[in-house]
């Protein structure tokens, strides 16, 4: 029986924010690109056919695609798996989210007055895993999936790179940062 999977690729943001100079605002995002597979409405890794017995894993509750209340599926399957991305899915190579641990981060603008390259190094980061969905909005037919996501402290520490110019001006420096954001909410 030959399975009939849909793929979609899914660029995952962890920031996006604005870089505010004199000469105007500068937009800048941090992703990374990850691929999903969908059989039957439920989510399978890269390789995985569900668990080898017609049942999905235990951190997935499954959603059926034609379930008219498949909004409050997926807030209930985000709650479900809550705990398990906390400590991690070693089977799919998920880190844990408590502490995000990121070993290395590069970002670079390379246009217009303000040109940086930033290396972020070492990066631990408490709270992620305090994370709350309070929407969810699912269209499966243009396999877009967007969710309000509301984390009430992040606290971030690890070291930095940066090198570049704004205007004329050179800009280097490096060193150990830190970083505590309150009250943060996201629409991802």
């Amino acid at each position: 029986m030959e399975n009939n999977y849909s793929e979609v690729e899914v660029n995952l943001v962890y920031m996006h924010f604005n870089l505010s100079v004199r000469q105007g605002i500068y937009p800048l995002c941090v992703s990374q690109k990850y691929k999903i597979k969908f059989l039957g409405g439920q989510i399978l890794r890269d390789n995985e056919t569900l668990n080898g017995h017609g049942r999905s894993t235990e951190y997935i509750l499954p959603c059926n695609r034609k379930d008219p209340k498949i909004d409050t599926c997926f807030l209930n399957m985000l709650a479900h798996i809550h705990p398990y991305l906390v400590k991690g899915i070693p089977e799919l190579d998920v880190p844990p989210i408590e502490p995000l641990v990121i070993p290395e981060l590069k970002m670079e603008n390379g246009q217009g007055p303000v040109r940086v390259r930033a290396i972020f190094t070492n990066i631990t980061t408490i709270g992620p895993g305090n994370y709350s969905v309070n929407k969810v909005r699912v269209n499966i037919s243009s396999y877009r999936f967007d969710m309000h996501l509301s984390l009430p402290k992040i606290d971030i520490h690890g070291s930095y790179d940066i090198n570049g110019n704004v205007l004329l001006f050179p800009i280097q420096s490096h060193g150990d940062f830190w970083a505590l954001f309150g009250k943060n909410s996201h629409k991802v």
